[in-house]
């Protein structure tokens, strides 16, 4: 069984969930983690500047859509990541892969570092679906010894913009724009 969790219940992370679960099936858990109980519909903002929309016409409580389509819900902010299961053999080729997306410009590559983001490869990509959709993304490599390896990764649009090292906060959670970081502890 798979395990999937979707940090960001923006309208990117939404997307993402419906589409993992519908393409895992039922034997296997997708989860959204964001840090409101509403999905807000960034682009009716204007409409509510100018009078013709208040908040609460512009928002979807999200429970009950995510609980219809069989996805856990987990309304909650996530500070940082602790991954202590997640254990590789040093001397043994392994994959690691991701989802990427971006504004809407379409994802051009996903870069990979194991160095602190001193050096980069490029990740192998999925199929394209267009703009506004997420693509996946994979990269092969080999732990060399033991203890803890840090494997970085970051998405370049095809407008040129690339996420940065540092994340740019923001009240509804959008733009979750930075290098993401996971830890592998390699035995």
């Amino acid at each position: 069984m798979a395990r999937v969790v979707v940090m960001g219940a923006g309208l990117g992370g939404v997307a993402c969930a419906y589409e993992m679960k519908k393409k895992l099936g039922k034997g296997h858990e997708v989860a959204m983690v964001g840090s409101s109980a509403y999905f807000e519909f960034t682009p009716s903002n204007p409409w509510i500047m100018v009078g013709w929309r208040t908040p609460p016409q512009t928002r979807v409580e999200l429970a009950k859509p995510l609980a219809s389509k069989d996805i856990r819900w987990i309304p909650q902010m996530v500070d940082a990541i602790d991954a202590p299961g997640s254990t590789l053999r040093a001397g043994e080729r392994t994959e690691i892969s991701g989802i990427a997306w971006d504004g809407g410009s379409g994802v051009a590559r996903v870069e990979v570092s194991l160095d602190s983001g001193a050096t980069w490869r490029e990740a192998k990509l999925g199929r394209d679906m267009g703009r506004y959709s997420w693509r996946q993304w994979r990269h092969d490599f080999k732990p060399k010894s033991a203890g803890v390896t840090t494997v970085l990764a970051r998405a370049t649009a095809r407008d040129g913009s690339t996420q940065s090292d540092k994340l740019v906060h923001n009240p509804a959670g959008y733009h979750h724009n930075v290098v993401q970081r996971a830890d592998y502890h390699v035995a």
